[in-house]
């Protein structure tokens, strides 16, 4: 049963959540309902609850400053928080914390509650099912538990904490490669097709094998023609860190060699755990970028310099937060906002806030993809001031509203 706390401190406000829900339906029991955060997080810290229901504004230890602290230590409760419309710019900078829905105080109804209560039910489910422990090979259970991760950001931690008890060492910096199936070669002909099952399990069995030392190999396919390459280091290995562009030759080589199929890779160096679905939508992005006629070979992804390497960073942590612009970050990488702006457009190749805009659609394409979220939450997690300004700009980069997008 999924343990929930409540933290509210006006009484009747918390009674009315408590006692207007039949609890066992949504397989939860309230465990503790708290009239203030640090009640709230002392408990959370004994008992480690599945879902945490925070008011904002309280007394003492606000909401916000509780889910900080909930994150600091390492737990992902699914959260829900109550607020009021005027906490609503606060509530839009706590999405990037793991903020999954939210319930308006002065307006909130029984069944409201009971909805985003089946919603947070149906999220605990499938991350129990995704996260089931399987007696399995490592190749199977890694894919089923990269499949989930990169499905669900919010399964980081549990998902980091699996690989690692199958001796996959997750640091910072974790190269990931998209491949693409260029070619396929069928006995003498050279018919293009797609992977059979035969030449993926060979792909595993290849790219898990001996030909990119100092990195653990493992794959995950996407579809019949392109799969990811996480390159975990080895835990025992020290020294030099190896060259992934050799890397990559070799095991293209041996493809070649062995399974006569023909490879386009396109290669990040160093992406973040924490940011791994992240970057292999990035990767989709700029394979979808790429002239058609580049379908073979290997590609990187540039390699800014730190400071704009920094700020891409902050972009993205940071989508949901309606005041982050030009002169926050220049602030945040230690440059002027006139020298970092031109050092961005060199760079990136784009002007800062077109960029900025973009990714905040590519990001609510995602979202609206996933089918769980209404127009108004989209527009707070990727930090726009209103549904109505959201629809505005989503049309004008895409030429198609936002519902007309989710329908494609």
């Amino acid at each position: 049963m999924y343990q929930v706390i409540i933290a509210e401190d006006e009484f009747f406000v918390r009674l009315g959540i408590k006692n207007s829900v039949s609890w066992e339906k949504y397989n939860m029991q309230v465990v503790c309902d708290a009239g203030n955060g640090a009640e709230a997080l002392r408990a959370i810290q004994k008992s480690c609850p599945d879902v945490l229901i925070t008011d904002l504004l309280m007394p003492g230890m606000g909401g916000q400053q509780l889910i900080e602290s909930v994150r600091d230590a390492g737990l992902e409760p699914y959260i829900i928080v109550i607020t009021c419309l005027e906490e609503f710019k606060t509530l839009q900078k706590m999405m990037s914390l793991g903020v999954r829905d939210y319930l308006l105080k002065a307006t909130m109804t029984e069944a409201e509650i009971q909805a985003s209560l089946q919603k947070a039910r149906e999220a605990l489910d499938k991350q129990a099912r995704q996260l089931e422990p399987a007696r399995a090979p490592v190749g199977n259970r890694f894919s089923q538990l990269m499949q989930a991760y990169l499905a669900d950001e919010s399964l980081c931690r549990q998902t980091q904490g699996a690989l690692e008890e199958l001796n996959l060492s997750v640091s910072s910096a974790l190269p990931v490669v998209l491949g693409t199936i260029a070619e396929v070669y069928k006995a003498d002909s050279q018919a293009s097709g797609g992977l059979s099952e035969h030449i993926c399990q060979n792909l595993v069995d290849l790219a898990g094998h001996q030909y990119t030392p100092g990195f653990r190999c493992l794959p995950l396919m996407l579809d019949e023609r392109r799969f990811f390459l996480f390159f975990f280091p080895e835990i025992s290995r020290s020294g030099n860190t190896p060259d992934l562009h050799a890397l990559l030759e070799r095991l293209r080589g041996e493809l070649q060699d062995y399974l006569n199929i023909r490879l386009s890779l396109l290669a990040d160096r160093a992406g973040d755990f924490a940011r791994l679905p992240a970057c292999c939508r990035q990767l989709l992005s700029a394979q979808k970028r790429q002239a058609s006629d580049q379908t073979d070979g290997i590609a990187f992804l540039p390699n800014y310099r730190p400071e704009i390497r920094a700020a891409l960073e902050i972009i993205r942590e940071n989508l949901s937060d309606p005041d982050l612009s030009l002169r926050s970050v220049a602030e945040k990488v230690g440059l002027s906002e006139a020298y970092f702006s031109s050092l961005f457009h060199a760079e990136i190749q784009i002007p800062f806030r077109k960029y900025l805009t973009n990714m905040r659609i590519e990001e609510a394409k995602y979202l609206l993809e996933q089918g769980e979220y209404k127009i108004w939450d989209i527009a707070c997690r990727t930090g726009f001031s209103d549904e109505g300004y959201f629809s505005k700009v989503f049309k004008k980069v895409t030429d198609v509203s936002p519902k007309d997008w989710r329908k494609l």
